[in-house]
């Protein structure tokens, strides 16, 4: 797939898409892209977005207002994402700004992982 960015525009081959936000990064998976807006000037927290080759939002990530570990509910994810990371073919890591990561498929946006794991045995801030 063709695709280039600048600002708010996302390119996929002649057609030209436009974000509420500045893109900062898009990572290609199989004819999908993911797509991460700039935290700074984010209206959402939810700022990873998946979108098909013909520029269709397939998936946005989900809000995540509470997590859960060992049956205990936690405060969810209350940052916007600060960094993608492709792992495979299949799945990409999630970073926001207070250090929690977590696994996603790139198809769904789905949860691979808990994102609490990555706040375990950490100093909350």
């Amino acid at each position: 797939m063709t695709y280039k960015f600048q600002n708010k525009e996302l390119k996929i081959g002649e057609k030209s898409f436009e974000f509420d936000n500045e893109i900062k990064e898009v990572i290609e998976f199989d004819g999908l892209l993911v797509v991460r807006t700039d935290y700074y000037e984010s209206t959402a927290n939810e700022n990873v977005y998946g979108i098909n080759a013909n520029g269709k939002i397939e998936w946005q990530i989900e809000k995540l207002t509470k997590l859960t570990h060992n049956g205990i509910e936690y405060n969810g994810i209350s940052e916007p994402y600060t960094s993608i990371i492709k792992l495979s073919d299949k799945t990409l890591k999630l970073m926001n700004w207070d250090s929690t990561s977590f696994e996603v498929y790139a198809r769904t946006g789905e949860l691979k992982t808990n994102p609490m794991e990555s706040r375990l045995g950490k100093r909350p801030w």
